[in-house]
């Protein structure tokens, strides 16, 4: 959604998500084709996977943001402080690196931290305390019980990650189809569900979002789900957060 300067090859392609709308910054916009762009203020980066699963066929799909990225370097680096555009392209964006990540896992997820309010590391809690602290309690409420109700086979995945105190954010990954499709399926029916349910209009701008919230707990649910059933190889990389004007911005006419 703004601006900046993308890591140069043939892996990572920008992608403008709520795009409906909003000035065109040149790149790929996720308002064409099967979309659901107009919904980027509730669902935040989920418009953005939803444009993938439906208009773009891979052998695998991945999501990072213009602000985070995964190091698939190996050299399990935690924070540039400035990152510049020589080092966002020595992030193993590439073909030759994905093959043999991909040989090896079927997903790839960031790190999974130890779940704290913000400068607070010593007070680690579970994610259904942290989200009830930071969002509204009766949301996780509804969707634990849709998923109880109506996909039997997550409930237990799900009860598993609300009761961890562990947990990647970011809804960062990279998937084989296979499983980023189901995961997809998933994931959507659940908060179809969810928004026939839920009440947002006296939200504030920021606790709108919250389709985009709840899909960083069911992304650690269904990892969690393929794991069980399918005894998935997963494999944790380091998030790299530059601040934002560290890069080196090309504006858009």
């Amino acid at each position: 959604h703004k601006s900046f300067t993308p890591p140069k090859n043939d892996i990572y392609i920008p992608l403008q998500v709520g795009a409906e709308g909003k000035k065109d910054l040149g790149y790929l916009k996720d308002n064409t084709g099967d979309n659901i762009s107009s919904m980027n203020p509730y669902y935040c980066e989920l418009t953005g996977m939803y444009w993938m699963w439906k208009n773009i066929e891979a052998d695998a799909y991945g999501l990072f943001h213009y602000r985070r990225f995964l190091d698939l370097s190996w050299h399990h680096r935690e924070y540039f402080d400035p990152l510049n555009v020589s080092e966002l392209a020595n992030l193993g964006l590439t073909q030759e690196n994905f093959n043999r990540l991909l040989g090896k896992y079927d997903i790839i997820t960031s790190p999974r931290w130890n779940v704290h309010p913000v400068d607070l590391p010593s007070n680690i809690m579970s994610n259904y305390e942290f989200y009830c602290r930071d969002h509204y309690k009766k949301d996780i409420d509804i969707v634990e019980d849709i998923i109880k109700n109506k996909f039997e086979e997550y409930y237990f995945p799900m009860l598993d990650v609300l009761t961890s105190r562990t947990c990647f954010f970011g809804n960062i990954f990279i998937m084989k189809k296979k499983y980023f499709f189901e995961f997809m399926e998933w994931l959507f029916a659940v908060l179809e569900e969810a928004e026939k349910k839920i009440d947002i209009k006296a939200y504030s701008a920021y606790q709108k979002r919250i389709f985009g919230f709840l899909a960083e707990r069911l992304s650690n649910v269904y990892v969690n789900y393929a794991q069980r059933k399918y005894d998935v190889s997963v494999k944790e990389f380091s998030v790299i957060k530059p601040k934002y004007n560290a890069y080196n911005i090309e504006k858009s006419n």
